[in-house]
């Protein structure tokens, strides 16, 4: 199975972050999540570039996340990025936050939560 290029979506209902390895680890879970996205088409989100994602299936009936194809530049939507750096990006983006940063920061999105003109996400 060809590895994925987008491996972490933002559920824009849930107010979370998902690894795809992990809410899609067979066929069927994979067209549940299809199932979800064909109820709310505005669901899933990249993490990188916030824009909302398609839940699409391939001829082999494998369920991925991809870009609009109208839609601004991502690095998960560059088809000239290989998977390595692809991988390399996504561990450094990862590095960046230890778990005290992501626990402070998701406090302080709480706190706002409530707050007229302000958006909040929870990873």
């Amino acid at each position: 199975m060809k590895e994925r290029a987008i491996k972490r979506i933002f559920d824009n209902i849930l107010n979370k972050a998902f690894d795809v390895d992990e809410i899609i680890r067979n066929q069927r879970e994979g067209f549940d999540i299809r199932s979800l996205y064909n109820k709310d088409l505005d669901r899933y989100s990249c993490v990188e570039c916030c824009q909302n994602l398609v839940v699409s299936f391939s001829s082999l009936d494998n369920v991925y996340f991809r870009h609009k194809s109208s839609f601004i530049y991502c690095i998960y939507k560059d088809e000239n990025i290989s998977n390595e750096l692809l991988n390399a990006y996504e561990d450094v983006r990862l590095a960046k936050e230890s778990p005290r940063h992501k626990e402070l920061k998701n406090l302080i999105g709480k706190l706002l939560y409530d707050e007229p003109n302000v958006e909040t996400r929870f990873y």
